[in-house]
């Protein structure tokens, strides 16, 4: 039950979270590596996107080893049946049912880029989104080290350095 003065205690909660991710937000502007690029070598090469396709990067479902969706909607009918609790088949239900969504909330959306590189070569990328989309025809850097590739735009492409 919400009272006056628990409400009034909510809004600084409320600011606090809206500051937070505002802060979270401004963070993503600035390159981004992981752990292991940290101290190792990063070669780049150089080349153009040739094709953009958009692709949804799905978010992990499950650890291995976890019960199914299959296992505990089994176990909760099992359970129910003994016991003669229908609500344990419902709230096992739920579960799934928003773990689903909940996985699908994480998926994320990201880019499969076609790219031709200076020495002939092509590759293919798939990668998180940014904020403005490659496009065909961009000029872009793949910087290779660590565990994974990235592609980022060529800011020096038409200087003379």
């Amino acid at each position: 039950m919400f009272t006056f003065t628990s409400k009034l205690a909510f809004i600084p909660l409320a600011a606090g979270a809206s500051l937070l991710l505002v802060g979270c937000g401004t963070l993503r502007r600035t390159p981004v590596y992981d752990r292991s690029q940290v101290g190792q070598i990063i070669s780049e090469q150089s080349g153009e996107i040739l094709a953009v396709q958009e692709v949804v990067i799905k978010a992990p479902t499950s650890r291995a080893g976890s019960a199914g969706a299959g296992s505990r909607i089994g176990s909760a009918a099992a359970g129910a049946a003994i016991s003669g609790n229908p609500v344990a088949i419902a709230v096992a239900a739920s579960q799934i049912i928003g773990g689903a969504a909940g996985a699908i909330a994480d998926n994320q959306r990201g880019e499969e880029l076609t790219i031709l590189l200076k020495d002939g070569r092509t590759v293919i990328i798939v990668q998180e989104r940014g904020r403005v989309p490659f496009g065909v025809g961009d000029r872009v850097r793949i910087m290779s080290g660590g565990t994974q590739d990235r592609v980022v735009r060529d800011e020096t492409a038409g200087k003379n350095y």
